[in-house]
């Protein structure tokens, strides 16, 4: 059995890194949030007053779900990268069947 060329196939794997690029960017911003609200929550219920739980934890929330967002940006800078050059090896296939027939 002879593997054939599939361009659709390519597309596609295309389209679905990009899908996963938009929820890394979302998933990592929200757990670096939720980490960084417990975080600062448990620390300010340990070292600090009672009174101050509420902006430890929203201050952790911003912190952490700022590195979050920059980590996340980082990730999903590398899917679309990849979804990119398997467009381009595509489009150059494309190019070269063409001007060989």
């Amino acid at each position: 059995m002879a593997v054939q060329y599939n361009p659709d196939l390519i597309q596609a794997f295309a389209n679905k890194l990009y899908a996963q690029a938009r929820v890394v960017e979302f998933l990592y911003t929200l757990l670096g949030a939720l980490l960084g609200a417990t975080s600062g929550y448990w620390l300010a219920r340990f070292w600090l007053d009672n009174q101050s739980l509420g902006l430890s934890a929203a201050g952790g929330a911003v912190i952490l779900g700022l590195l979050g967002f920059y980590s996340g940006q980082s990730r999903s800078f590398q899917l679309r990268l990849k979804a990119q050059q398997a467009l381009c090896l595509m489009k150059i296939e494309r190019n070269t069947y063409r001007d060989s027939i």
